[in-house]
């Protein structure tokens, strides 16, 4: 297939960080093979198959979700919202996930997918998924969705509190290498299969070790919470041992290694995440909700750790904009920090694109704009009226825009969602299941609170 989109406003998010204003670019099969000013770019296509006409549009790279639950979509309404992280977690969300099954785990999953493809994700990487809430199903809607997605299977030494008497005997390491067997690479390897072990400090180190190894062994990713809140720390501290050196210790340091959260950490963690190559998956959404407290995000940047951005857990957020994340991200900081340039547009927009995609081990393929890349790319609609959009692209694609705005998606070469229609899903049949869904995880969740 070939698509021709031209009259756009390119942000590449190239090494260059160019903008091309009225720019083209053109898609063949999975790869973009062109891009540039419109008349050098239609030279080199006769006869598209398919051309989008993207006046007054910006043309961007998918952009990337470096930690979301799609598993806890159905929470929606469920649990309050104003309630702080260690309640939110004990008080609700362990009697939330103890009522879910493998058909909520999907549905919720199909519910996710619809929104991020509407908001401009074209790749995510899936966090805490739990066999017993269907990972089979997950797969097959990331498949139908037409998305990237690596997606981290929970691994445990023992039982964790949220699962029901002996579900988690199912989320060991052999039950996760032969889930990795069966699925990576599926999809035309728009699928991977990552490994998560629990927060650290809460199975023995010996446990992160032999994970870590069946990461090495697999050649694929891992992803942790990473001192999301302060009693993170109790189990470390009673070690005498910092998160940074705990986790070099263990081995989980390295590229493909993602770190969600970062909150409550040193300087010289961030040096030891540094040097280790470790990327963080930033939420400042659900750390402001849920008062985690406010990740050191600038220091981090200056000491050359990669940032990524995540939307995070759904009543933790809410949300599946990463367009948000990319505005609240610099708001946040730079107000904290006293300081307008604490995060810059560059940093912001590079936070939901191209480091998501290294963060991921996906830098060489999505990302950003650039001749043979993988053609993941979306068009976003300048917001009405257009005054000022193509003096300052980069300011109003940060400040003005939100998900609301993306008008098409292209995955790997495959139109997903054209004039806001998406195409991969039936978005009816999902928002009925959906329906159905939540009033029985509801009414599961009300007896589980009450009992």
């Amino acid at each position: 297939m070939s698509i021709l989109i031209q009259n756009a406003t390119l942000l590449t998010v190239d090494p260059e960080n160019k903008i091309i204003r009225n720019g083209a670019l053109l898609v063949e099969q999975d790869k973009i093979i062109a891009l540039g000013d419109i008349d050098t770019v239609k030279s080199q296509t006769a006869h598209p198959e398919h051309t989008i006409d993207a006046r007054n549009c910006f043309l961007l790279p998918g952009l990337v979700d470096a930690h979301i639950h799609t598993g806890n979509t159905l929470s929606r309404g469920l649990i309050p919202h104003d309630v702080a992280l260690a309640d939110w977690l004990g008080e609700w969300m362990v009697p939330f996930k103890s009522v879910l099954d493998q058909d909520d785990g999907k549905t919720s999953a199909q519910l996710v997918m619809l929104e991020m493809i509407q908001t401009g994700t074209t790749c995510f990487l899936d966090s805490l998924l739990y066999s017993r809430h269907g990972l089979e199903g997950v797969v097959n809607a990331v498949l139908e969705s037409g998305m990237r997605a690596c997606i981290a299977k929970f691994v445990t030494d023992s039982p964790r509190l949220e699962m029901k008497k002996g579900a988690g005997e199912e989320d060991t390491l052999g039950q996760a290498k032969s889930f990795f067997k069966r699925y990576n690479g599926a999809g035309d390897g728009k699928i991977d299969i990552w490994l998560e072990p629990p927060h650290l400090g809460r199975s023995q180190p010996v446990f992160y070790q032999d994970a870590s190894a069946l990461a090495k062994e697999l050649d694929t990713g891992m992803t942790i919470h990473f001192m999301e809140g302060p009693k993170d720390r109790e189990p470390l501290q009673k070690m005498g041992i910092s998160p940074g050196r705990f986790a070099q210790k263990v081995g989980l340091l390295g590229e493909r290694r993602v770190y969600a959260h970062g909150v409550w950490i040193s300087d010289e963690d961030i040096d030891i995440l540094a040097e280790g190559k470790v990327s963080i998956a930033h939420c400042p959404t659900t750390n402001m909700k849920v008062i985690d407290g406010i990740a050191p995000i600038p220091r981090m940047i200056r000491k050359n750790v990669n940032v990524a951005l995540g939307c995070d857990g759904f009543s933790s957020n809410d949300n599946v904009d990463i367009f948000r994340e990319m505005r609240t991200a610099p708001l946040l900081h730079n107000v904290v920090n006293a300081d307008p340039t604490a995060i810059s547009l560059e940093d912001a927009l590079k936070m939901g694109t191209i480091n998501g995609a290294r963060a991921l081990g996906k830098a060489n393929k999505i990302g950003s704009l650039e001749v043979g890349k993988k053609a993941d790319l979306i068009t976003v609609e300048m917001r009405r009226p257009y005054t000022g959009a193509e003096r300052d692209p980069l300011g109003h694609v940060i400040y003005s825009c939100s998900g609301s705005n993306v008008r098409d998606v292209i995955i790997d070469g495959k139109i997903i969602m054209l004039n806001r229609q998406i195409l991969s899903l039936n978005v009816d049949e999902i928002h009925q299941e959906v329906e159905k869904r939540a009033e029985l995880v509801s009414a599961k969740f009300d007896a589980r609170k009450s009992s």
